[in-house]
């Protein structure tokens, strides 16, 4: 507010000049806070509120405190604008917030298993856990999806990412051992019961699985075909 001295001056000597003090007040501009930003996710950098001032007359820069960068963890915090200029006037309250980032992540690797493995049994890179570990794969076939998660080391600022990685389950790949023992070198006896190939599977079974097969009951070499 400031006084004036306002004079009348009359070029007709009919009248006198007059003067009067007058107040003029001039009040302060109320600026508004456009365009706000206050939402980020994690990243390691420092953030903080932006915007930008309305109501400005032409290319004045009024002076705003309050703003609160913050430079390392994810968290939120009240932040409250106000403008400190003897033209403008004006403040605002908002909440700045730093979400939790999404780190940094690759589901695209494929894994080959056989018939029967636990997907616990699949060993995945540090960091990284199927959901359902204990899950036999006992459909055999390339392509298939099983869900996957990573946990970052940093879980304060680093959300927790789902995924599915890919395994091609394949048939067991067999050996079989020939119990010799129990049908070389016999005499022939047509009265007691065939003489029998034993095969086991020695690698690869899931279960372990024993074959029997019977020989011929006639003398003579005869040769036995098992397949798994």
């Amino acid at each position: 507010t400031v006084t004036v001295i306002v004079t009348f001056s009359s070029t007709n000597k009919n009248y006198e000049s007059y003067s009067e003090e007058v107040e003029i007040t001039i009040t302060k501009r109320e600026v508004t806070f456009n365009n706000v930003v206050s939402v980020y996710d994690y990243d390691g950098e420092a953030h903080e509120v932006t915007y930008t001032l309305g109501n400005v007359v032409g290319n004045d820069i009024p002076t705003v405190t309050g703003n609160k960068p913050i430079v390392t963890v994810a968290q939120s915090t009240i932040v409250t604008l106000e403008v400190v200029d003897p033209n403008y006037t004006g403040s605002k309250t908002v909440e700045l917030t730093i979400n939790q980032g999404t780190p940094s992540t690759d589901f695209n690797k494929e894994y080959t298993v056989v018939h029967g493995t636990k997907l616990s049994d699949i060993l995945l890179d540090t960091g990284y856990s199927w959901k359902n570990g204990n899950l036999s794969l006992t459909t055999i076939g390339n392509g298939q999806k099983f869900d996957a998660i990573y946990t970052p080391v940093d879980t304060a600022n680093y959300k927790v990412v789902s995924g599915q990685f890919t395994v091609n389950v394949i048939k067991i790949n067999t050996e079989v051992t020939i119990n010799s023992n129990e049908w070389t070198g016999k005499t022939y006896n047509p009265i007691v019961e065939p003489y029998q190939v034993i095969a086991s599977l020695t690698s690869g079974a899931v279960p372990s699985v024993t074959i029997g097969y019977n020989e011929s009951t006639t003398a003579g070499n005869d040769d036995q075909y098992i397949t798994v």
